[in-house]
């Protein structure tokens, strides 16, 4: 998670008046929410070995 306090100081110190310190606070929570969205990272090398493995056939039979 992004830790408002740094980066809202040193920003704030770029910009002037109360509307861009605002602006600035907002864009930081829209990237906390937007790292919320991002996938989790996975390894190509065990997504083979289940591959390899047929643990798909068992995914596949649970809806029946």
């Amino acid at each position: 998670m992004i830790s408002p306090s740094w980066p809202i100081s040193w920003i704030s110190s770029l910009w002037s008046g109360a509307q861009g310190i605002h602006d600035v606070r907002e864009a930081l929570e829209r990237l906390e929410v937007c790292q919320g969205w991002q996938g989790k990272p996975f390894s190509c090398k065990d997504v083979n070995a289940r591959l390899f493995n047929a643990e798909y056939l068992d995914l596949m039979h649970q809806q029946w």
